[in-house]
């Protein structure tokens, strides 16, 4: 059988987004509790997660919950394709950065919602951030911190879980 780029690209995300659900389910524990849909799941009309399908510009492959005690965060996780040219990753950070400043999250009142993206190489986690920052500039007075960033390689050798999840704060100005 002969795998085209696009193939493996597509093994990938799936292997990625399937180890990342496997990493849920072994942390689930009487401290945290974790549920997932991915898209599949929230495809289903009957799904309330589907108004995710509906956001322009957003395509997160995997949302998820994690429930600590009272306090509940969601997690939209997206692995970025390393085809994917740099103006069309700019737009779909952009997308991201304005799907959380018009606040189009409709998940339960006081629960935070952070975004979670996979790059497929360090330069392009490098642009990100800063095209992130600069989007953000725009956008909040402070700083924000729901917005995540890793590689694939990060990923692959560590857990979703794990700490290795790069924050896009904006630098400080000298006010």
């Amino acid at each position: 059988v002969i795998m085209t780029r696009l193939h493996r690209v597509i093994l990938l995300h799936s292997k990625l987004i399937a180890d990342s659900c496997i990493d849920l389910e072994a942390k689930d524990s009487e401290k945290a509790r974790y549920a997932w849909h991915t898209q599949a799941d929230y495809a289903d009309s009957d799904s309330d997660y589907h108004f995710l399908t509906e956001a322009e510009g957003v395509r997160p492959q995997l949302h998820y919950a994690e429930r600590r005690k009272n306090n509940t965060t969601h997690y939209l996780f997206e692995v970025i394709d390393p085809a994917l040219p740099q103006y069309r990753l700019r737009k779909r950070l952009k997308n991201y950065v304005a799907y959380m400043a018009d606040e189009e999250w409709e998940g339960e009142e006081g629960e935070p919602l952070i975004v979670r993206l996979v790059l497929p190489t360090t330069y392009l986690l490098i642009y990100a951030k800063r095209a992130i920052r600069k989007m953000l500039e725009d956008v909040w007075d402070e700083d924000n911190e729901h917005i995540q960033l890793t590689t694939v390689d990060k990923l692959k050798q560590n857990a979703s879980l794990g700490n290795i999840w790069e924050t896009t704060k904006r630098k400080k100005s000298d006010d």
